[in-house]
């Protein structure tokens, strides 16, 4: 027979009403932790209100005996309409409390669970801290007011869907990163601009739909891989890459036709299978010394004009495809070419 789990109620005062609300807690067998499982509230709607601050420890008031909070449930503040603040010291379930406007994490915080603040339509700035290492599946889909979103530098997995549905302008990716899951970033209609931090790390497993529906304009990629990242992404314009990239995925930017500038950097020693091929409104790139291999990287350019090879002793091998249908009008070689 299963031993009943021990549940107390601790009184916490609510800053924005100044009325009383009750959190409850269950024991988590043989642990001296707790975990929040849900609440009650006195006031209007029987809901949550105001401004709420979720202690570190708590004390059963007939015992005496005192517990870490470890844990929130999942669906313990679900449906907290009036909630509209809220400090945790570990990652909980808040999904659609449409009334929460803010959230601040604690520093020791190393994961934040699934759906954890979905739908909390008013939520609008996140500093994700240095100590997290996973962002769950969907854990703030459809945040539709999250503008501002900051990372911390340890962070090493974005679930499918984490940010889906928000409202980014900028999102920058630190190279700690490692996992970047399926439409993490999709449909964030206000998304121009994406860095990806200078990183070690290969974005070759980066899921392609990763910003599915986001019209990204601008794009700086420090990394090494990113297969068909932004295959496609016709909202891309401008893409720099950096300067510890040596190899770009294949396809990462293929047909993408609205891309009309490309930095590629002195170190990067190939340009893979179609990396660029389809970008209909490239008219010009500059090939650095560095670079020894171009696949079919430029085939379907069709406006491209002026190709620059820049000066450098290694000779440099060019497919037979790596320009077929761009109408070259001006050609620098600066070094010899095997084809």
């Amino acid at each position: 027979m299963k031993k009943k789990l021990l549940l107390f109620i601790i009184s916490l005062f609510l800053y924005y009403s100044n009325a009383m609300s009750e959190i409850i807690y269950e024991i988590i067998p043989g642990t001296t932790n707790i975990r929040v499982t849900g609440y009650t509230w006195t006031g209007i709607g029987g809901d949550v209100q105001g401004y709420a601050t979720i202690p570190p420890t708590a004390c059963d008031a007939k015992t005496g005996a005192c517990y870490t909070v470890t844990e929130i449930g999942n669906g313990a503040f679900y449906f907290a309409l009036f909630m509209k603040g809220i400090s945790i010291p570990n990652p909980g379930a808040f999904s659609r409390c449409s009334k929460l406007s803010k959230v601040t994490f604690g520093s020791g915080l190393r994961f934040i669970d699934h759906n954890v603040f979905s739908g909390d339509s008013l939520l609008s700035e996140i500093a994700i801290p240095n100590s997290v290492k996973t962002i769950g599946s969907s854990a703030f889909v459809n945040c539709a007011s999250l503008s501002k979103v900051s990372l911390g530098n340890s962070v090493e997995t974005i679930g499918s869907g984490a940010f889906e549905g928000c409202n980014l302008a900028e999102i920058i990716i630190p190279a700690s990163v490692t996992t970047l899951g399926g439409r993490s970033f999709s449909k964030n209609t206000g998304l121009k601009k994406v860095i990806f931090e200078d990183g070690t790390d290969d974005a070759s497993s980066f899921s392609s739909d990763a910003f599915e529906d986001s019209p990204v304009e601008t794009l700086y990629l420090g990394r090494n891989g990113s297969n068909n990242l932004f295959n496609r992404k016709n909202s891309l314009k401008e893409v720099a890459i950096g300067n510890t990239v040596t190899t770009v995925g294949h396809s990462a930017f293929e047909n993408c036709t609205g891309i009309t500038s490309i930095v590629i950097p002195d170190g990067m020693t190939t340009i893979g299978y179609t990396v660029f091929s389809g970008c209909t409104s490239l008219e010009s790139v500059g090939i650095p010394q560095s670079v020894t291999t171009i696949a079919d990287a430029f085939l379907n350019c069709t406006a491209m004009k002026t190709v620059t090879f820049e000066d450098g002793k290694s000779p440099v091998t060019i497919a037979a495809s790596a320009f077929q249908n761009a109408p070259i009008e001006t050609l620098y070689l600066g070094r010899n070419s095997d084809k």
